[in-house]
C-alpha cells in the first residue's frame, strides 16, 4: 500500500456513499487495461473499461487536489477516478508507465495554463469579478422578487375558486406556477411549489384543508418577506439558488464544527424532477452542537436501494452549516464513516436538547422560520399509543406531552414499548416520526 495516501484520502473525496461502493468495484486489475503514473506532476492516469466500447481516460493527482474523466457522469469525482486512486493506494507497484499519454498531456498543460492564468489576476481584476458577482446575484434576486407578487396574485386565485377545488387539481396548478418562478430565476421557491402536491396529499384526509392553507400562507409569507429591499440569507436561499459550498468553504463567518456525528435519521424521497434526495439529520456525539440537516441528491438513475443506507452510523468529519441565526441546514466537508454507534454514544442531555418542553420548542421554531414546511424535533422517553385503526401518537413518559403522528404503521411490539428518544419533523397540523432509540433494539428507522 502507497505509504503517502490511504484509503481516508478516497472516503474524503467521494461525493456520497454510493460512489465510493462503486469505486470499490472497479478495483480489479481487469477494468483498468492500462495505467500510469507521472512523478514529476504527481499526475495518475488510466484507461478504464466500462460498457461501452471506447474506455474512459480518468486522471487524477495522487493526493486528490484535481480529477477528470471522460465517462458521463455529473458527480465529482466520479467513480472512476475514485477507483484510480484506490487502485494507486493498494498497488502503486501496477502504475509503471512513467509518460504521460497524449490526452493525459494535453489536460496538463490545460490546467498549467490556467494556474498562472490566476497567479496572474491582479486585485483591481478581482474586484471587478466580485462587483459582476454582486450584480448577478442582484438581478437575480430582483427577478425573484418581482415573481413574488405573481404569486400572491395565484394564491388568491386558488382561495377564490376553493380549497377543495384546488386539491382537486392541485398537480397542474401548482407545475404550471413552478414553471413561471423558474423563468423568473426562483428556482427554490420554484421547487418548493412544485413539491407542494406531495406535501398535501400525504397529510392525512381529516386534515388535508387545512394543510393546504397553512401552506399557502407559508407560501405567502415568505414572498412577502422576499419581497423586502434586503431580505435575510435565509429568506433568500428560500427563492433562489444559495450560497456555493465552495464560497462558504472559503468564508471565514462560516460555521464549521469538526467532531464525531451520528446520523440519527435518514429518509429518501423522488422528487418530482426525476432526481432522488437523501435527508439525513446528524447529531454531534463528542460536545454540544446544532442538529444538522445534510440532503445529497443522486440522479433519477439511481433507486434508494442502491445508495447504501448510513442510519445510525457515525462519522468523523466536518459539518459546515449555512448562514443561519439558528443554524440547521449543512452540508458535509471532509469526513470519514466508522462503525455504528450505540445509544450510549448518545448522552440524554444530547437527545433531549431544548426540547424539554416541545410545544414551547415548536413556538420558538414557527417565530424563527415560520415559511418552513417542517420543523427537527428531538423528542425525550416516552411511548407509541395506538388510538385507532392506523393512527398513533407520542406520548411523553410523565404523560403531561404528546403528538399526533401521521405514520400509518408501527411493529406491534413497539407499541406502548418504552423509547429513549425519537426525532420527528413536525408539519403544523401532525408530526411524522423520522427514527426512534430503544435500549433493547437502539436505533431503529420509521417506514
Amino acid at each position: 500500500m502507497n505509504a503517502q495516501v490511504d484509503w481516508s484520502l478516497v472516503q474524503r473525496l467521494a461525493p456520497d456513499a454510493a460512489s465510493l461502493n462503486a469505486a470499490k468495484k472497479l478495483l480489479k486489475p481487469k477494468s483498468w487495461p492500462k495505467m500510469g503514473h507521472d512523478a514529476k506532476a504527481d499526475l495518475l492516469w488510466g484507461l478504464c473499461q466500462g460498457s461501452g466500447g471506447s474506455p474512459y481516460q480518468t486522471l487524477v493527482y495522487a493526493r486528490g487536489e484535481s480529477y477528470q474523466c471522460s465517462c458521463p457522469s455529473r458527480k465529482v469525482p466520479c467513480k472512476h477516478a475514485l477507483a484510480l486512486l484506490g487502485r494507486f493506494i493498494e498497488t502503486p507497484e501496477a502504475f509503471t508507465t512513467k509518460d504521460l499519454p497524449d490526452w493525459a498531456e494535453t489536460w496538463l498543460q490545460k490546467r498549467l495554463a490556467k494556474q498562472a492564468a490566476k497567479k496572474e489576476i491582479t486585485p483591481e481584476d478581482a474586484a471587478a469579478k466580485a462587483k459582476r458577482t454582486a450584480q448577478t446575484q442582484a438581478k437575480r434576486l430582483a427577478s425573484a422578487q418581482a415573481a413574488c407578487a405573481d404569486v400572491h396574485q395565484w394564491i388568491n386565485d386558488q382561495l377564490e375558486t376553493g380549497i377543495a377545488y384546488f386539491i382537486k387539481n392541485i398537480h397542474a396548478r401548482c407545475r404550471r406556477m413552478a414553471a413561471r418562478l423558474v423563468d423568473a430565476k426562483a428556482t427554490n421557491l420554484a421547487g418548493r411549489i412544485d413539491e407542494l402536491p406531495a406535501c398535501i396529499l400525504e397529510a392525512p384526509t381529516s386534515v388535508r384543508a387545512q394543510v393546504a392553507l397553512q401552506e399557502l400562507a407559508k407560501i405567502a409569507l415568505l414572498c412577502r418577506l422576499g419581497q423586502a429591499a434586503s431580505p435575510c440569507a435565509q429568506v433568500r436561499r428560500a427563492l433562489i439558488s444559495g450560497e456555493t459550498r465552495q464560497t462558504l468553504l472559503d468564508s471565514t463567518q462560516t460555521l464549521k464544527i469538526y467532531g464525531r456525528w451520528q446520523v440519527i435519521g435518514e429518509e429518501f424521497s423522488m422528487r418530482t424532477t426525476g432526481v432522488l434526495a437523501q435527508a439525513r439529520w446528524l447529531l454531534r456525539t463528542d460536545a454540544p452542537a446544532p442538529l444538522a440537516l445534510v440532503v445529497d441528491y443522486h440522479p433519477q438513475t439511481y433507486s434508494a436501494e442502491e445508495i447504501p443506507a448510513t442510519f445510525a452510523m457515525e462519522l468523523l468529519g466536518e459539518v459546515v452549516f449555512y448562514p443561519d441565526s439558528a443554524p440547521y441546514r449543512a452540508f458535509l466537508g471532509e469526513y470519514q464513516f466508522g462503525a455504528p454507534a450505540s445509544l450510549a454514544s448518545l448522552s440524554q442531555t444530547q437527545l433531549t436538547q431544548a426540547h424539554a418542553n416541545i410545544h414551547e420548542s415548536l413556538l420558538q421554531k414557527n417565530i424563527h422560520t415560520p415559511w418552513a414546511q417542517t420543523h427537527a424535533l428531538i423528542l425525550g422517553a416516552g411511548h407509541i399509543e395506538q388510538q385507532a385503526q392506523a393512527s398513533y401518537c407520542w406520548v411523553s413518559q410523565d404523560q403531561q406531552q404528546s403528538l399526533v403522528l401521521s405514520n400509518t404503521h408501527f411493529p406491534a411490539y413497539l407499541v406502548q414499548a418504552p423509547l429513549a428518544a425519537a426525532l420527528i419533523l413536525h408539519q403544523g397540523q401532525y408530526a411524522r416520526c423520522v427514527s426512534f432509540y430503544t435500549q433493547a433494539w437502539g436505533g431503529v428507522a420509521c417506514q
